[in-house]
């Protein structure tokens, strides 16, 4: 139970004064160091396991998998590879090839991902996501495509998750007749209803596609207009350059009573440095200070930034920079093309001379900035 709640050092000293200690006990212990993200832990666990002569079970091989994935332990995931395949273990449960191709997609090992998926005879829906979500993360989009056909023609049925990721993809592609098909049959599984994630998918897939009427359509007929269906309606507007409008659908989320996020504050900033909208730009800075969201997030100081410098308010820039902990080299970089552009002459000599006193040492893009100058 500690161990499930995250509670893991209290799960730890009821584990450690246990008179007994069984396989169900260990594989509780490696189960929640590895569901948590502490993957050196739960492999040590299955070592001590294995020196008090306790072999593991199905489960806790699932485990010790994704903590080598964690860790990207490519060499313990290989050998308990063998070893499941060894035992028949792997042809038996889905749930091992699943934590196996996990594995090897986390440790940067695709090639040998696609070799396990082609050798397994028990698959189900999760082991086809596991592989597209491989694609994507490795922006291979046109083969997790053409792995969504495949997953179809063998007659397995997509889940929400597989319709998130193909999204996407087809986002990215700009694959604008693949989703249209795919809105035809989230319609007639009634998905787009059921799940909200699938619905801001699809808005926000529509508009990267250019389909932004069509976007509109699924927003206004969505039954939850939470802060993320309005972030990806709002991100659809910028990304093809309607900065205006994205700005009126604010105002309007407002009047809904929705709530931004870091995410839509980040996505308004840049509607107001395409406007050039510094007094929208100034009103939205102040509530992110009144939200304490610069100290949470540096991506918002990040993009509130490269609003005032689109903006060419150069002192705000420096305001804002300044009050970061640790300026990165690229934020530099913007402010001094954005002294460049403006005609301020002096000002990035002045700034290369700063961030060099910062231990921050000028690049290409700095040089060319003082160049233009």
């Amino acid at each position: 139970m500690y161990a499930k709640c995250g509670l893991l050092k209290i799960a730890q000293g009821v584990f450690d004064k246990l008179p007994t200690r069984c396989l169900i006990t260990w594989t509780a212990l490696i189960s929640g160091y590895a569901n948590h993200g502490y993957g050196i832990e739960a492999l040590d666990c299955c070592e001590e396991m294995r020196i008090e002569g306790i072999s593991p079970n199905s489960v806790t091989f699932a485990c010790s998998l994704k903590a080598c994935g964690i860790v990207g332990a490519k060499g313990k995931g290989s050998e308990i590879h063998v070893e499941v395949s060894q035992n028949g273990l792997l042809w038996l449960n889905p749930v091992i090839g699943n934590a196996l191709l996990s594995m090897y997609i986390n440790c940067e090992m695709l090639s040998r991902a696609e070799e396990v998926f082609k050798e397994l005879t028990s698959r189900d829906v999760v082991t086809w996501n596991i592989l597209i979500a491989g694609y994507t993360k490795y922006e291979l989009h046109e083969e997790a495509l053409d792995l969504f056909n495949q997953m179809i023609q063998d007659g397995y049925r997509p889940d929400a998750v597989t319709y998130i990721f193909i999204l996407k993809c087809c986002g990215i592609v700009r694959a604008g007749d693949v989703v249209i098909e795919i809105h035809i049959e989230l319609a007639r599984q009634g998905l787009l209803e059921k799940e909200p994630e699938v619905n801001n998918a699809m808005v926000h897939t529509y508009a990267k596609c250019g389909c932004l009427r069509a976007s509109q359509e699924v927003f206004y007929r969505s039954q939850t207009q939470d802060v993320v269906a309005w972030t990806a309606y709002i991100l659809g507007f910028i990304e093809h350059n309607h900065a205006s409008e994205a700005l009126r659908c604010y105002t309007q989320m407002q009047l809904e009573g929705v709530y931004p996020n870091a995410i839509t504050y980040i996505c308004l900033l840049k509607a107001c440095g395409m406007t050039k909208s510094k007094c929208k730009g100034q009103l939205l800075h102040a509530q992110i200070v009144n939200n304490k969201l610069l100290a949470a997030d540096p991506s918002v100081s990040d993009a509130l930034i490269h609003m005032y410098a689109d903006c060419g308010s150069l002192s705000k820039v420096k305001e804002v920079l300044d009050r970061r902990s640790a300026p990165v080299e690229s934020l530099w970089d913007s402010m001094l093309d954005a002294y460049a552009n403006h005609r301020h002459c002096e000002k990035p000599f002045i700034f290369r001379d700063i961030m060099t006193s910062n231990e921050l040492f000028p690049d290409t893009v700095t040089c060319l900035s003082c160049m233009r100058a």
